[in-house]
């Protein structure tokens, strides 16, 4: 008397299942035939994709950084002779085809589940749902996976676990800080902050976020073997107090503004001119030497992305030109780019351009995000000087500004460029090597063997 209800049910759920791969398999072929190979836009597609319009027309809306050119930038910056022994390169070759394949599928992987997502009808409308029904029971444990926390405040924050190992981190600073004296050259390590308060968040810091004391680990190292730094979150503490101290950062995102980045871009060159020669005008660092065109409610961060706009709200961004006289020529060569202007050829245009929440990062809008190597020079600006800045993701905001009161800077992200840091060096014969990173960068052990890890610095 009872199965039959239940028969109804499991047929139901049958059937919306099969409805859903049915779709899946319609949207699928509908797009990858009809839209990207014949060009086809008709009514019907419309209907087909009515709650993606980015999948309705082979114009789809594109950034530069999905052209990447695939430089092999291990052939053009080989490693030493000391990786030339028979075995030793068995070893490395074997494992480097593990560590290529292990990528290959992780990124197809990524790429298919992105590919199901977005052509799965409604997708985002039930996942928004899903936030805001766990929102209305007062289910407020969010998934430990993402490690994301609600701050008093109301900002997001991701959370790092201990790192009780700093030593490989130390030693590999101290062997990049001995190689680059040799040249003639200095190191400078800048450390960025995270977005739990070094001086403040106590109900976080060092309770579920150990970004702060990893940090001051690495610090207390670098200074007993003698190298010089920067703590911008002794600097942040100085000039903005603790109460503001969250205000420098995206709601929404672990990263921080682009003012804040013309702001850390003003404490390294006032430390570069008191400490190691360089003349470098401290009033291209002043914020009413901008234009700063404030994209309204544009922003959702990767924190915002996973909680989806039913618990968080957009936010506002910014972009800033310089007033003053410039110009500037611009190289990123794994995506062709190589051209010469002001400062608005550092912005990919794409991230601009319209509003997508979810299919959007604004961030990887300033200086378009990571890349192997970019280069700077500055027409208008005659120093002889050479900076070299090993960097993380938060630099994107940094450097660009940085630029402005130098003749030459380059930019290397470890974590893409798989060639040899050391030849690379050797080649462009920096002045001084700034290494700028935030704790997430050292949170975990470096990967010796794929070239791919930020501190991996041979």
């Amino acid at each position: 008397m009872h199965k039959t209800p239940k028969i109804y049910t499991m047929i139901f759920c049958l059937g919306v299942l099969v409805f859903v791969m049915i779709m899946i398999f319609v949207r699928t072929l509908s797009y990858d035939v009809l839209v990207k190979k014949f060009h086809i836009d008709h009514p019907i597609l419309h209907v087909i994709f009515f709650d993606n319009k980015g999948l309705r027309s082979s114009e789809r809306e594109t950034s530069r950084r999905e052209n990447n050119l695939g430089i092999d930038w291990k052939d053009r910056y080989p490693f030493s002779n000391m990786e030339k022994d028979d075995d030793y390169v068995l070893v490395r070759t074997l494992l480097t085809t593990i560590n290529k394949v292990k990528t290959k599928v992780y990124e197809k992987e990524n790429k298919l589940i992105k590919q199901i997502n977005e052509r799965l009808p409604l997708y985002v409308a039930a996942v928004e749902q899903g936030r805001r029904y766990e929102e209305l029971i007062g289910w407020n444990i969010i998934n430990p996976e993402w490690e994301i926390a609600f701050l008093p405040d109301g900002y997001l924050t991701s959370a790092l676990k201990r790192n009780n190992n700093m030593k490989e981190y130390i030693d590999s600073v101290s062997f990049l800080d001995k190689h680059t004296k040799e040249m003639g050259g200095e190191l400078l390590f800048v450390q960025a902050p995270f977005k739990v308060c070094k001086y403040g968040d106590s109900d976080i810091n060092n309770k579920f976020d150990f970004s702060n004391a990893n940090a001051d680990d690495l610090i207390a190292g670098l200074s007993k073997n003698g190298i010089r730094y920067i703590d911008l979150r002794d600097e942040a503490r100085s000039d903005f107090g603790v109460d503001q101290y969250h205000e420098l950062f995206f709601r929404t995102d672990h990263h921080w503004k682009p003012e804040t980045g013309l702001w850390a871009a003003s404490v390294i060159a006032h430390t570069l001119n008191s400490k190691y020669g360089f003349h470098i005008d401290l009033n291209l660092f002043h914020e009413e030497q901008y234009e700063i065109k404030v994209f309204q409610r544009w922003f959702l961060g990767s924190l915002g992305k996973k909680l989806t706009l039913s618990r968080v709200e957009p936010e506002d961004c910014s972009y800033m030109l310089p007033r003053f006289p410039h110009e500037i020529h611009y190289e990123i060569p794994s995506l062709g780019i190589n051209a010469t202007g002001t400062f608005e050829i550092t912005y990919d245009p794409y991230q601009f351009s319209s509003i997508d929440y979810y299919e959007k990062t604004l961030y990887e809008g300033y200086n378009y995000s990571d890349n192997p190597v970019i280069r700077f020079h500055n027409n208008q600006v005659i120093d002889g000087k050479r900076i070299l800045i090993i960097k993380d993701s938060f630099a994107n905001v940094i450097v660009p500004f940085l630029s402005l009161g130098v003749e030459n800077l380059c930019v290397i992200d470890t974590r893409m460029f798989t060639g040899s840091l050391l030849r690379f060096t050797d080649e462009y014969r920096p002045d001084i090597v700034l290494i700028i990173a935030n704790p997430s960068s050292y949170e975990r052990p470096i990967d010796w063997e794929s070239h791919t890890s930020f501190f991996d610095f041979r």
